[in-house]
């Protein structure tokens, strides 16, 4: 998920339950940024730069955004 509050990329879990620490969300509707709290959240396009909207290249690394 991507943040336009904070510009940043959030890894949000959608579906399933993580032993009893959260419930189920089938969707991203009515989550919050983990960062900001901000609810304008929205799905990742993976290409765009969350913080400048510059066009990202894809390099081959993988790396867990956190």
């Amino acid at each position: 998920m991507s943040c336009p509050d904070c510009h940043t990329v959030q890894n949000i879990v959608v579906g399933g339950i993580i032993a009893d620490v959260a419930p189920s969300y089938r969707s991203e509707v009515g989550r919050l940024c983990l960062q900001c709290g901000s609810d304008r959240i929205h799905l990742w396009d993976k290409h765009t730069c969350p913080r400048c909207q510059g066009q990202m290249e894809y390099t081959g690394e993988k790396e867990f955004w956190t």
